[in-house]
């Protein structure tokens, strides 16, 4: 953090003054202002829109975060009820052999069948979902 600065993720500009990186500039009327942007979900140490946009990730639902930021951290809680239990793996054995669509998304993969992917991410993630 700069002192003289802030912690420098907003540019001011004032007229014919140089452009400052400044997050405590002074409200002006005819000040330019960009807000910098540091998202960086992955720690990779690169903006992830910037590398959206350059094609480097992927956003296949165009929210402007990287689907490898969205991974879910616990994929056999098909119920969403905070642990993978009897209740997820009798879904999975009910729904097997069919694409999984119905109340709950049992194709948990997206392999497009409910099959022994499936049961094995349940398996695997038998228990507490991890927080």
């Amino acid at each position: 953090m700069n002192e003289l600065y802030g912690d420098e993720t907003v540019l001011a500009y004032w007229g014919v003054q140089f452009p400052v990186w400044n997050s405590a500039y002074e409200s002006n009327t005819s000040a330019v202002v960009l807000h910098e942007w540091s998202a960086d979900c992955n720690g990779d140490g690169i903006v992830d829109y910037g590398q959206i946009l350059q094609g480097q990730l992927v956003d296949a639902d165009a929210n402007g975060v990287p689907d490898v930021c969205e991974i879910d951290p616990c994929p056999g809680d098909i119920t969403n009820g905070g642990t993978v239990d009897a209740t997820d793996l009798s879904i999975v054995l009910a729904a097997w052999g069919t694409n999984g669509q119905g109340e709950f998304q049992a194709d948990i993969d997206n392999s497009g069948l409910v099959d022994g992917g499936d049961l094995a991410l349940v398996l695997s993630g038998w228990g507490p979902c991890p927080q």
